[in-house]
């Protein structure tokens, strides 16, 4: 019987070629091949070539995907040292949302002297900058 190790590498397998024949990645599946191939893949130097750039195309792949992955492990770092400050930032944020989407925007500040009368609380005017509180 197989070990827990070997299923989740069998239900990574499966999941990756679920995903292959995906009706959103199927579809770039001829592209991907005409340009790693260059065409036909009939004789050994071109099966060669196609294998060499099967193996950049991956490198790359894997080098920005790592990337974005430290990248947004130290944003996350960062954010737990600062979570207090984060948490208020956010606070406010949400609170105003639901003023401006309630329409309150406009009575909290007057913003019909700012941008002029707009339906539901949302203003059309060209010059949004002149709103200086």
């Amino acid at each position: 019987m197989p070990d827990l190790a070997t299923w989740g590498i069998l239900a990574a397998f499966l999941g990756g070629l679920v995903s292959f024949f995906s009706p959103c990645t199927l579809p770039l599946v001829p592209g991907y091949l005409s340009v790693v191939t260059g065409g036909a893949v009939s004789e050994t130097s071109n099966r060669l070539k196609a294998l060499w750039l099967s193996f950049c195309f991956v490198l790359g792949f894997s080098v920005i995907f790592i990337a974005l992955g430290a990248s947004a492990s130290l944003l996350g770092q960062w954010l737990m040292a600062y979570r207090q400050e984060a948490n208020m930032v956010a606070g406010v944020l949400i609170v105003l949302t639901g003023l401006f989407m309630l329409g309150w925007w406009k009575r909290i500040f007057k913003a019909d002297r700012y941008f002029g009368p707009s339906t539901a609380g949302i203003s059309c005017n060209p010059k949004p900058c002149q709103l200086v509180l």
